[in-house]
């Protein structure tokens, strides 16, 4: 598999890492057996069932004036990710990546740029739904200095780390916040076909 971040970034075949571990995409929302999934989803789902989509999707670096990063410890499997979802009907990327944090963890951010364009592939459910996600990286920074809190369902914990004092992440965050404290103004995005 050819990669344009491999050297850059140190990571190495990415969608096998995918394939043997299914809940890592930081996109969590779609499970109906775990949560809620949008209006739009569910009349879609309703059509066709659990055959694969293509869903748009972000996922946000947030730092604070400090520098640290901003997780959530999800309901789901109760590991800690990156703050991200999925983009509702009409909306713009950058919209939804600031709803998203404003929904998971009460705080305001501002979108400084887009990181990376990635797709994770093959993302199976336990409810039987499959999904390749779509899923663009925003680096943000927090225009609030109040402490986040779970704002929603969805997390147990929401709370700001050190970067040298974060909590184990999978290998799809650990590569976008790669991307992300780089602050390379070009985006990156992966090239080729991952081996079945």
């Amino acid at each position: 598999m050819q990669s344009c971040y491999n050297s850059a970034y140190g990571f190495q075949n990415h969608h096998s890492a995918i394939r043997q571990e299914p809940w890592l995409v930081s996109f969590r929302f779609l499970a109906k057996d775990l949560m809620a999934i949008s209006e739009y989803l569910r009349q879609m789902r309703a059509k066709i069932g659990h055959a694969p989509i293509l869903m748009p999707g972000v996922t946000a670096v947030v730092l604070n004036a400090a520098g640290q990063v901003l997780l959530h410890k999800s309901v789901d499997d109760g590991n800690w990710y990156l703050i991200g979802g999925g983009m509702d009907p009409n909306e713009e990327p950058a919209e939804t990546v600031i709803r998203e944090v404003a929904e998971e963890t009460g705080i305001a951010v501002v979108v400084d740029q887009i990181v990376s364009v990635t797709t994770d592939r093959n993302i199976r459910y336990p409810n039987g739904d499959v999904v390749d996600y779509v899923a663009i990286n925003f680096l943000c920074h927090a225009v609030d200095e109040r402490a986040p809190h779970p704002n929603d369902d969805e997390s147990l914990a929401v709370a700001y780390f050190d970067r040298d004092a974060l909590p184990p992440l999978t290998s799809s965050d650990q590569e976008r916040l790669a991307g992300a404290l780089r602050r390379d103004p070009r985006a990156y995005f992966r090239t080729g076909t991952p081996s079945n």
